[in-house]
């Protein structure tokens, strides 16, 4: 399907021969403006793909994010909902590829053993593991599962020890004590020889119908525990707070136990088991270097502040967890805002007077807490002076945006006052934040270049 120019030259844009295109849109943004013309393929083993050709000089006038979901309709039939896998700027028309669901493509699955596991549990395990969201997915029979109890075993390095030992609702024991039920279920040497190499394993019980979710409650608790652990280790004072004496010795103050990549899940009542690696591996391909990947160099002369907004977005990109991602993006954008105050609504005489006006008479604690309110009015929150920022540095954004960094920091608040992991938000959403928030550094990396 293709688009040419009227060759008496009354359609020099090229809008005219859009018509078999209809609706494309990147997020909200409506780029039909913009398109030259678009192919649309699929195939029973193939996911759908899609190619839209857009007049560069049209699209820069346009919000275009590659990282926004794009839907296009062709003609009157075919509907393509996707991402942007790639786009090649030509001359005057950049050739932006889409496929549908390439989150299928940027996994890899890993190691996977499976014992009495019906093969729809196993579908569920794949998909997920491949990166699709409970959402996406409807899988027949997966909600028949019965409720079982499972052990969740895996590897831990970095700690070591003699017996069985109870730390909070976790055991830790030495390989030996799982070693004969280990090799009597699987044959594989360089499995079983993870869970050999390690000094110690850690186990915990979990209860649920599908194994995926049981896996997920008990890694959680094992991950919990290590933690808690390194927190113990760099405990400095000479007593706990009950009172007991604190062993100490500067070694083991920088010991970091960590879990292994395998997990071994086993249900102690129906018998479903699997061993599998706790992937995905994320396919991050070697990076062949183009200035056009970067925009530019890193500017000269930024703030610590600025450098620390550079760092935590990196440290948002590279987390696999939504919660850290989360943690670390609002590090990013509160670094960003610092040192941006935003219009002030009140002078210093108003607030002056304010003081004043606090009777004197109230109880000092209450006075002081009335006082310093009042010297907090022209602090503005924080999403009051990102768009402050934003507007200094000169930031196209939109309003669908702005909605979704609002429900970012709901989704991080809520996590904060002690919402569970369900209150997260999702890894889409967040890969979203993180481009905008690349987009924001970006910006304020150019304005400062400009400046110097």
């Amino acid at each position: 399907m293709t688009a040419d120019r009227d060759p008496k030259g009354f359609d020099e844009l090229g809008l005219l021969g859009n018509s078999h295109l209809a609706d494309v849109r990147f997020g909200a943004v409506d780029v039909r403006p913009a398109v030259s013309g678009g192919t649309f393929s699929e195939a029973m083993s193939k996911l759908p793909r899609a190619e839209i050709r857009l007049r560069e000089r049209l699209a820069r006038g346009l919000l275009i994010d590659y990282l926004a979901p794009v839907s296009a309709r062709f003609g009157q039939s075919k509907q393509f909902v996707g991402d942007v896998l790639s786009a090649v700027p030509e001359q005057d028309v950049v050739q932006v590829g889409l496929s549908s669901m390439p989150e299928l493509e940027e996994s890899t699955i890993g190691f996977l053993a499976t014992w009495g596991v019906p093969h729809y549990e196993v579908v569920h395990v794949l998909t997920r593991t491949a990166g699709l969201t409970e959402q996406q997915l409807r899988i027949q029979d997966l909600d028949a599962l019965p409720m079982e109890l499972f052990e969740v075993v895996v590897p831990v390095d970095g700690l070591s020890v003699d017996e069985p030992t109870m730390v909070g609702a976790c055991r830790l024991m030495p390989f030996a004590a799982i070693s004969d039920e280990l090799r009597e279920l699987a044959e594989d040497e360089d499995m079983i020889g993870t869970f050999e190499r390690a000094p110690c394993v850690a186990v915990a019980l979990a209860s649920g119908a599908r194994m995926l979710d049981a896996e997920s409650a008990g890694l959680t608790e094992i991950d919990y525990v290590l933690a808690w652990i390194a927190v113990g280790l760099r405990y400095g004072l000479t007593h706990w707070p009950d009172g007991t004496p604190r062993r100490f010795d500067r070694s083991s103050f920088r010991a970091l136990p960590q879990r292994g990549d395998l997990v071994w899940l086993r249900g102690l009542i129906n018998g479903r088991q699997w061993i599998r690696s706790t992937g995905p591996t994320s396919s991050r391909p070697r990076l062949d270097l183009d200035l056009q990947h970067l925009g530019g160099d890193p500017p000269r002369g930024l703030s610590v502040q600025e450098r620390q907004a550079i760092e935590s977005l990196r440290r948002a990109a590279a987390a696999s967890d939504p919660i850290q991602a989360i943690t670390a993006l609002w590090d990013a954008i509160e670094f960003y805002v610092a040192g941006t105050s935003g219009a002030r609504h009140f002078s210093d005489g108003d607030l002056k007077a304010l003081r004043r006006a606090v009777p004197k008479d109230l109880p000092p604690p209450l006075r002081s807490r009335a006082i310093e309110s009042i010297n907090r009015l022209n602090q503005l929150p924080l999403l009051s002076r990102l768009r402050a920022a934003v507007e200094a540095d000169g930031v196209p954004s939109d309003d669908e945006e702005w909605e979704m960094l609002q429900r970012l920091r709901r989704s991080r608040n809520a996590l904060v006052h002690g919402a569970g992991a369900e209150s997260a938000s999702s890894e889409r959403e967040i890969l979203r934040a993180i481009a905008f928030v690349a987009r924001l550094l970006v910006f304020r990396a150019h304005r400062i270049s400009e400046a110097r």
